[in-house]
């Protein structure tokens, strides 16, 4: 017994060429295929190997198919079909054309012209050359938009790599006020959280392109991992250096109430 299937069309050919039928007809099919949420006729088709069928009658309809899948994938993927064996392949085309013949060129094609269908030929290779220009252009905005992803991703990786922690201990000989104050929980809590540090800075006299550079490293940094101690920070920000660590602390130190605002 023949049985229907529900079937994709990407699985399904034709040895009959597209270009013998009417482009225009086979455009307005396939949005009424689309209108109707797909083929309500169902194809008769043969089995080739295990993936792939070929239409023995509706070839019409196939290509009415196929430009439907290719308007809208999702909604055009799959078809209705009617899986004979070879022996019966004649008659069931017999069937269908006894059946409904006024729709005789739905099930086998009609003959064309010569001119009719080089007219076809030139109507379908002028869409598909439309659909690869579509999809080139589509291809390039995709490639704009990655390179984009890409530099804004490594800016982002550069921003964490000069923000990363240094191994602390490189420094010798730490300055005594930062031994004095090392773990002083009021400190480190100015140093990671404090958003005046600019003003802070400048009341202790820590001033100049070096200061600025300071500032803005210590608040990256601290986003990336807060500072642990006063050693630290000292171990992590370059600029730093040990003659800057008393006013450095004298800036920490000092009364907000007491800033220039």
């Amino acid at each position: 017994m023949n049985r229907c299937y529900i079937l994709t069309v990407k699985n399904v050919t034709s040895k009959v060429p597209r270009s013998q039928f009417n482009h225009q007809e086979i455009e307005e099919l396939a949005n009424r295929i689309l209108a109707a949420d797909g083929l309500l006729a169902p194809l008769i088709l043969r089995q080739i190997d295990m993936d792939t069928l070929e239409v023995i009658a509706g070839h019409k309809a196939y290509y009415a198919a196929v430009r439907a899948r290719e308007i809208n994938p999702r909604a055009a993927e799959m078809v209705n079909g009617f899986v004979v064996p070879d022996e019966q392949a004649e008659a069931a085309v017999a069937q269908l054309q006894a059946l409904y013949p006024d729709s005789a060129q739905t099930l086998l094609p009609a003959a064309a012209g010569t001119e009719d269908r080089l007219s076809n030929l030139e109507n379908y290779l002028g869409r598909v050359l439309d659909e690869m220009r579509k999809d080139s252009r589509d291809m390039r905005k995709d490639i704009n938009t990655l390179v984009q992803t890409i530099t804004g991703l490594a800016e982002k990786l550069d921003k964490l790599t000069l923000a990363s922690p240094k191994p602390a201990g490189k420094r010798k000989n730490l300055p005594p006020d930062l031994l004095l104050y090392d773990q002083d929980p009021e400190l480190l809590k100015v140093a990671n959280t404090s958003e005046d540090l600019e003003a802070r800075f400048n009341q202790a006299e820590i001033k100049g392109q070096t200061a600025w550079k300071i500032v803005n490293f210590i608040k990256e940094a601290r986003q990336v991992t807060p500072f642990t101690s006063l050693t630290d920070i000292y171990n992590r920000v370059k600029d730093l250096g040990p003659a800057r660590i008393p006013k450095f602390v004298e800036a920490l130190r000092l009364d907000p109430e007491n800033l220039p605002f």
